[in-house]
């Protein structure tokens, strides 16, 4: 059963549950206009939810008892007592109905016309057999056991028990520098074990408030049809979402915004079908929704085949409205004038309806990205169509964050506004005064630039040589650099509220306790930017140059791309948008033989690149995913170093392989691996694995108890005599007589240490690592 069908029966369930008391509180007073209500809002919202799913009779019945209930509260019918039981029986069929659903079995024909009969008063159509509920009470306890169990929680619950396990965080590792004094190695071993329960209890904390972007991306199909038609248009949706999962307070945050975008898509990119026939496109309009995970992000795409946006009527109407002015209008960079959109009280519609055109909206749905510290990008082509792309963080409880010090405290910024960390007075960064506002020149950019103490008013100096300036990239465009004292550490932070009169500034979005104790609070970069008046003000300075208002000035000439260490040691970089997962494996989990390496993830075996003259580590391997939309591989990596963004400029390697180009990252050469030279070379759809065979004598006790654990080890499933299996491998005993069948391989074991004459090919029956060769040489030539 997927997601979004568990979710409907444990919601049905749960109003079943809480209307219990009210069923029969009704039925003794049906006047009660109260708990009439609470039974109309149930079969309401069954009937609403019905339309996600393929239930026809659920629907009929739910839909009848909302007709009968709805002429109840109107006062056109009075609920006398065979109408309440009417209304009873087709609820406690919904009941039955939703068992059947979670147990995934056929629920029997018949009896429903009975009951929607019954409602109307027809006492002759009550006689056909209701039928039964499809499982007895010891059937439904086998269901039970048999099945996934869920509870229901509120996120606020779950943010506590967060909050405490964070707090135990810093407890524990207060502790381990108490330890570290104290230098006793048997309290060493156990606070390890302690650590590493308390990271796991962390993860499922963690996992727990996750959840598949399906259930949001559910009902644009609804939406899009509907505003379609009212529209006059024919539009088809195309969802992707693949096995995303995101925080579920995220959900909610992101659901207006991408309404929003999706409602100007159908109304303002999609043209009628008679304007596309003339532009020489097929009538119905293509709207596309997908979701990827890439690293710590999630990135939404919405995109359209409709008109696209003219930009130069989109800078015409914004001198018109005063937004800018012809000058500045002239020097905005091609990203820049599509970000115009997100300008309050400015429309790319001439005259408003009921779904758009009043020039509120997209500045709002600016301001909720920012709120959760997402990243908000526009592509489009005139005639082709828009893109929009949403960068949102995977959870709101767990926040990559940048601890920075200033005036001798310390605070932290969101990771995801940062776009580079320079000096002040260093070469390359010229630094002017223009109307009283401090401005640095950053390769061609000219940005303003505050001085952090004075912006949270804990000194007056301004900004100063030598100081660090970390540069901010807001949504929307908007670039401002802040000047502090020292840069620390990048942090996974976990963030808490805090008093609403702190809140209350604008200043800060939270404060957490970092490992020594000591408490930081969060920087709502946003939130400085209105302060000091930043927004939409970066590059209007008289002469100022023009900038790129994000990294992705050009989507093809800038590009996010993993950087890392390769096995082998070199430092590389693989593009983001080709990665579907990055995780780690054990090192056992990989073969390597005289051919194509691979991997077993899962139950699933893969390509494996990236081990080519490198050394495997003892214990752990990184693999970042890659999937071409018909295969996937895995890529393994020694250490991540960043997420970077990287531009045009690359250098071609000279080598027909897996390495494309060499690009300049940070300061240093790295890389670019071909991911079209990876899987011309290693892609291939997974295959399930198949566990290579071993064969032992049923009657041999030794190979039994002492052989048997050590052949297991080495990734084999052991078998008897008698068992009906065919078998990769046979292990025999030197003085027995039985032979391997044909096309098996097999190992000889001796019980003296030399070899006598005639024993020439066998192995000495302790000699474990020439055991463990000859185990790992027949599981290469196994079947997978």
């Amino acid at each position: 059963m997927d997601d979004l069908l568990a979710e409907f029966v444990a919601e049905t369930r749960e109003m079943l549950e809480a209307l219990a008391g009210e069923l029969v509180a009704w039925e003794a007073d049906p006047a009660d206009r109260a708990r009439l209500d609470a039974v109309f809002r149930f079969v309401h919202t069954v009937k609403g939810n019905c339309g996600f799913f393929d239930f026809p009779r659920l629907a009929a019945l739910s839909h009848a008892a909302e007709d009968a209930l709805s002429d109840v509260r109107a006062g056109n019918r009075v609920a006398e007592a065979w109408l309440v039981s009417a209304v009873l029986a087709i609820i406690d069929r919904i009941s039955a109905m939703a068992d059947a659903i979670e147990a995934d079995e056929e629920f029997p024909e018949g009896g429903d016309d009975a009951l929607i009969a019954a409602l109307d008063g027809i006492e002759e159509a009550s006689p056909a057999p209701v039928a039964p509920a499809p499982q007895t009470e010891p059937d439904a306890a086998a269901r039970q056991a048999g099945g996934p169990r869920t509870v229901r929680l509120s996120v606020d619950l779950l943010d506590r028990v967060m909050s405490g396990v964070s707090d135990m965080a810093v407890a524990r590792n207060l502790l381990s520098q108490r330890l570290k004094e104290i230098g006793d190695p048997a309290l060493d071993a156990h606070f390890g074990r302690l650590s590493a329960l308390l990271n796991d209890v962390r993860d499922a904390i963690t996992r727990t408030r996750m959840q598949r972007i399906d259930t949001l991306f559910a009902g644009f199909p609804r939406l899009v049809r509907d505003l379609s038609a009212e529209l006059g248009k024919q539009v088809l949706v195309d969802i992707e979402s693949g096995a995303v999962e995101i925080d579920r307070e995220m959900l909610d945050l992101i659901r207006d915004p991408m309404v929003h975008i999706i409602r100007n898509a159908i109304d303002h990119g999609i043209e009628s079908p008679a304007e596309r026939r003339e532009a020489g496109k097929h009538e119905i309009g293509m709207l596309s929704v997908s979701a990827r995970q890439t690293g710590n992000v999630i990135r939404i795409g919405i995109s359209d085949d409709g008109r696209g946006i003219d930009a130069e009527r989109l800078i015409a109407k914004a001198i018109a409205a005063g937004i800018v002015t012809p000058e500045r209008a002239a020097a905005l960079t091609r990203q820049e004038r599509f970000g115009l959109i997100c300008e309050p009280g400015l429309s790319t519609r001439d005259e408003a309806t009921a779904v758009s055109g009043r020039g509120v909206g997209m500045d709002v749905v600016r301001a909720n990205i920012e709120r959760f510290g997402g990243s908000l990008f526009i592509f489009s082509t005139p005639g082709s169509g828009t893109r929009f792309v949403i960068d949102v963080p995977l959870t709101l409880s767990i926040v990559p964050s940048l601890t920075i010090g200033v005036a001798g405290q310390k605070f932290a910024i969101a990771r995801s506004y940062i776009g580079e960390i320079v000096r002040a007075g260093s070469d390359g960064i010229d630094m002017d005064d223009l109307g009283g506002i401090a401005h640095i020149t950053l390769r061609d950019r000219r940005l303003p630039c505050f001085a952090l103490s004075e912006v949270l008013e804990l000194s007056e100096t301004g900004v100063q040589p030598g100081q660090v300036l970390v540069v901010l990239n807001l949504v929307g465009g908007d670039s401002f650099a802040l000047a502090v004292d020292a840069v620390f550490d990048h942090e996974e932070l976990v963030i808490k509220p805090i008093a609403p009169a702190v809140m209350g500034t604008g200043l800060y979005v939270g404060a957490t306790q970092m490992d020594d104790g000591s408490p930081v609070l969060m920087l709502d970069v946003a939130g400085m930017a209105r302060a000091v008046g930043v927004l939409n003000q970066a590059n209007k300075a008289a002469g100022s140059v023009s900038a790129p208002v994000s990294a992705f000035d050009e989507e093809v000439a800038q590009s996010q791309v993993f950087l890392f260490i390769g096995l082998d040691g070199r430092r590389r970089a693989l593009p983001m948008n080709a990665v579907v997962r990055v995780e780690e494996v054990a090192a056992s989990a990989i073969r390597r033989g005289e051919g194509a390496a691979q991997v077993v993830i899962g139950d699933q075996l893969y390509p494996l690149a990236g081990v080519e003259g490198g050394t495997l580590p003892e214990d752990r391997v990184g693999l970042f995913r890659l999937a071409d939309g018909q295969g996937e591989l895995a890529y393994a990596y020694r250490e991540m170093i960043d997420i970077v963004w990287i531009g045009a400029d690359r250098f071609p390697s000279g080598e027909n392989g897996p390495i494309g180009a060499i690009a300049l990252i940070e300061g240093e050469p790295a890389e670019l691996v071909d991911c079209h030279a990876l899987f011309a070379a290693h892609g291939q759809a997974p295959r399930p694995v198949q566990i290579p065979v071993c064969r032992l004598p049923s009657d041999d006790r030794w190979m039994q108890d002492f052989l048997r654990p050590l052949v297991e080890s080495a990734g084999y499933r052991v078998v008897g005599d008698a068992e009906d299996a065919d078998a990769d491998l046979v292990i025999l005993s030197e003085e027995a007589d039985a032979e391997a069948p044909e096309g098996t391989q097999a190992i000889r074991l001796r019980a003296t240490p030399d070899a006598e004459p005639g024993m020439a090919g066998t192995i000495y029956r302790y000699d474990r690592d020439s055991l463990m060769a000859a185990l790992r040489t027949a599981s290469v030539g196994a079947r997978v």
